[in-house]
């Protein structure tokens, strides 16, 4: 859903922050998170999908894939390493 919400143009507007924000939410909804370090690696992200040629499709799509599986993190083991950090989780 990532890539085609990017590819597709379904929206007039935001294609690449309505389709980030669907992935983040659909990995919150099962307990999961992305692991980055700045918001911007978000945006690249959703960008390089973005100018990615329409013909390079499935080799797009096993990015998307490897690059969220490095990334992905289930939500109460981040919880637990913020704490062992000493920063404070709000639920």
């Amino acid at each position: 859903m990532f890539y085609e919400l990017i590819k597709q143009h379904i929206f007039f507007n935001g294609n690449k922050r309505i389709a980030t924000y669907f992935l983040l939410h659909l990995l919150a909804l099962n307990g999961y998170m992305l692991d980055v370090d700045e918001p911007e690696e978000l945006a690249e992200f959703a960008k390089r999908v973005a100018t990615s040629n329409a013909r390079d499709r499935e080799r797009e799509l096993e990015y998307i894939n490897k690059q969220v599986q490095a990334d992905l993190v289930a939500t109460e083991a981040w919880k637990l390493f913020r704490r062992r950090r000493g920063f404070f989780w709000q639920t």
